[in-house]
């Protein structure tokens, strides 16, 4: 992708998605599916975006809204009528139910491929009601189920399949080829050139490396991050950390007022995880606690009201978004292998790092929009990984890393 001389590349991104967004007709009435009540950063921001670009260029009233784990389909037919139903999340495929049956040997919950399902679900059901995709990718490796999901696609007569990255495109033309099929950046970009992405930034010379949990790299890559001459920070997404109560078959965090009554009401299951709780979220990292405090209220302030649609199905994503943007800008340059923390650092203009991840998807991606961003480097063997980091350091960043 080229970008503008004259705008940031961030901002080109951004343009690009809205451009292809475009495509869809006006939406005044819809369903939204695909919250994810779980510790991932980056499904909370998947989640956000789709319904902050919707409100702000539709405003579409919204007649239901769900998870896809436990998604009513009764429920949702008896309250949108033949509206439209924006699907959301990142990824189509098997490929983590075949993970799992290759390291444990079984299949198990893994193999449910609850996106998949809930897509298939959906269009089968709902053949009078426009359907749209927002941007995936694409990775069905078993024949038949590629086949029985095309099947579903093609025979719905309304449906529109965003996908992020050439190879998804390609395979989406082909395998459902009665869809409308386009191309689109991640919804994420959508945040480019928020004004509350920046928060106080520490001055360190560190470096995080921000990893996956559920995906192993190439043994040899991790050694050479390993084995950096340099001191890295190793972590997660921070909110893997978190204790994360169950309400109403939804996952969220809790105020402290709501986390007493909760414990009056004997809903958590014991004092010591609201000990762990008051600990994690907010006396560890009282800085933290306070910059989120204040920030998501000015947040939800610019966000304004989603039509018809109660806060607390996006409370949690807007507290999510600060705890990625906090962890990352504690730091001077990032390595990750997560998309989302990729995305972030292209939004917040931190030099990075970006890593192989699964299936490929970080190499498309970075092919089809971000290749051209000259802060950051895609590293997919081992001896690339120290030039870069010292490439990016010697251009972009402004301590020495130690």
């Amino acid at each position: 992708m080229i970008y503008s001389k004259n705008i940031k590349p961030e901002l080109c991104i951004k343009e690009k998605l809205l451009t292809a967004l475009e495509a869809l007709d006006p939406i005044d009435a819809c369903a939204h599916m695909g919250y994810n009540g779980g510790q991932n950063i980056g499904s909370h921001l998947l989640w956000l975006c789709q319904l902050m670009y919707f409100s702000d260029y539709h405003n579409p009233k919204v007649l239901f809204a769900s998870s896809f784990s436990r998604i009513d389909t009764d429920a949702m037919a008896s309250k949108i009528g033949n509206a439209p139903i924006i699907l959301g999340g990142g990824y189509i495929g098997d490929y983590w139910s075949q993970l799992y049956q290759s390291t444990h040997g079984k299949w198990g919950y893994a193999d449910r491929n609850i996106r998949l399902n809930a897509f298939t679900k959906i269009i089968s059901r709902f053949k009078k009601n426009p359907i749209v995709i927002m941007p995936q990718s694409i990775s069905i490796r078993n024949p038949e189920l590629l086949k029985q999901t095309a099947k579903i696609f093609n025979d719905h007569p309304a449906l529109t399949v965003f996908v992020r990255d050439e190879f998804s495109f390609d395979r989406a033309k082909t395998d459902f080829y009665k869809c409308d099929v386009l191309k689109a950046p991640d919804i994420v970009f959508y945040l480019a050139g928020h004004q509350s992405l920046l928060l106080r930034k520490k001055h360190t010379s560190s470096v995080l490396y921000l990893e996956r949990t559920d995906w192993e790299l190439d043994d040899q890559i991790i050694k050479a991050v390993t084995n950096l001459p340099f001191l890295v920070h190793k972590e997660p997404w921070r909110a893997f950390q978190w204790l994360l109560n169950k309400k109403k078959g939804q996952l969220k965090i809790q105020g402290v007022a709501s986390m007493i009554k909760e414990i009056l009401q004997r809903r958590l299951p014991n004092r010591a995880d609201f000990k762990r709780e008051m600990w994690q979220r907010r006396f560890s990292n009282p800085e933290e606690w306070i910059s989120r405090v204040k920030w998501t209220s000015r947040f939800k302030q610019s966000l304004g009201v989603i039509n018809n649609l109660d806060s607390s199905w996006y409370t949690l994503p807007i507290e999510m978004l600060h705890t990625g943007l906090y962890q990352m800008q504690q730091h001077s340059m990032i390595i990750t292998n997560r998309l989302h923390g990729h995305i972030l650092s292209v939004l917040l203009n931190i030099p990075h790092i970006l890593l192989p991840g699964p299936y490929q998807k970080m190499e498309f991606f970075y092919k089809a929009w971000t290749r051209a961003i000259p802060f950051c480097r895609y590293v997919n063997k081992p001896e690339q990984l120290l030039p870069a980091i010292k490439e990016l350091q010697e251009r972009y960043t402004e301590y020495q890393l130690e």
